[in-house]
């Protein structure tokens, strides 16, 4: 989820090439540039953002550098500590309306039943696209929690929820924590585990 260039989606298809991957990004800006790279790495390019709800939502791309569009867009402005911290990242101050889908109903309109593993960066978002998945369980879940280097009066996105919060209730879906990596976690299921 939040796949930006597909690159973690050809490393994992190249490490895996029988897998099916599924590379969702929201950003309508950069799709026209996704098409021919999932094209060539046989990847499933899906053009909306995954989160708790089917329908539509606001979303807001970034730009670096005043130019190119980058990897930061959200659902949630940006906040004082995140400006200050990524100075070369400006967000644009109107949002433009994307599609949404849960991983629930993607899942069960595509007939997956299961997953393997579930990739989620998409800036301030995690717990909505966890909550979307609703009785799926995948056997490992990759998560960026980049707010966990900032305190608790310092949160990088306006009204996302704080990354302690995603973990505790990542936790109580029974998950273990594997690995804890610079600004992303690793959750392995607990069904995993017990094989």
């Amino acid at each position: 989820m939040g796949c930006y260039d597909c690159g973690d989606s050809i490393r994992f298809k190249q490490r895996f090439p029988e897998c099916q991957v599924y590379s969702f990004e929201a950003s309508p800006s950069r799709h026209t540039k996704l098409e021919t790279v999932a094209l060539k790495y046989n990847l499933n390019l899906v053009k909306k953002a995954v989160c708790d709800v089917d329908g539509t939502a606001e979303f807001y791309d970034s730009l670096v550098d005043n130019e190119q569009v980058d990897a930061q867009g959200s659902f949630f402005k940006h906040t004082e500590i995140y400006k200050t911290t990524n100075p070369r990242i400006e967000q644009k101050l109107t949002s433009v309306t994307v599609e949404t889908t849960t991983l629930n109903s993607f899942c069960m309109n595509n007939n997956i039943t299961e997953i393997d593993l579930l990739y989620v960066d998409v800036e301030g978002a995690e717990l909505q696209v966890i909550k979307g998945m609703c009785d799926y369980r995948p056997k490992i879940i990759f998560v960026e929690t980049l707010d966990l280097l900032n305190s608790e009066s310092q949160p990088m996105w306006v009204g996302a929820t704080q990354s302690k919060d995603l973990e505790e209730y990542i936790l109580s879906l029974g998950y273990k924590l594997g690995k804890i990596l610079p600004a992303d976690r690793l959750y392995f299921h607990s069904s995993v585990l017990e094989n």
